[in-house]
């Protein structure tokens, strides 16, 4: 969604997964250890993708302007999924 292979995250959690589901894959995981992201492409081809910070809170240089870490295509492709 992204294109980038690393991003920056703003995890807040005190929880986390530690293991995920059968049939998650992790997509993502901070630079200690902590599962980020998990996804899943159904048999339909529908896709899932659940992320453990908020990518609302890290759209660009408007709420980010220290590092600019761009979340925005993560929480665009929520809004476009919530359109359907």
């Amino acid at each position: 969604i992204t294109g980038k292979e690393r991003l920056g995250v703003n995890s807040y959690h005190h929880m986390a997964v530690d293991v995920p589901a059968p049939g998650l894959r992790v997509a993502a995981r901070s630079d200690d250890g902590v599962i980020e992201a998990l996804e899943q492409k159904n048999a339909d081809g529908r896709f899932f993708l659940a992320v453990q910070w908020h990518p609302e809170r890290m759209t660009g240089p408007a709420t980010n302007p220290e590092n600019c870490v761009d979340s925005l295509p993560i929480f665009q492709y929520f809004m476009d999924q919530c359109r359907k």
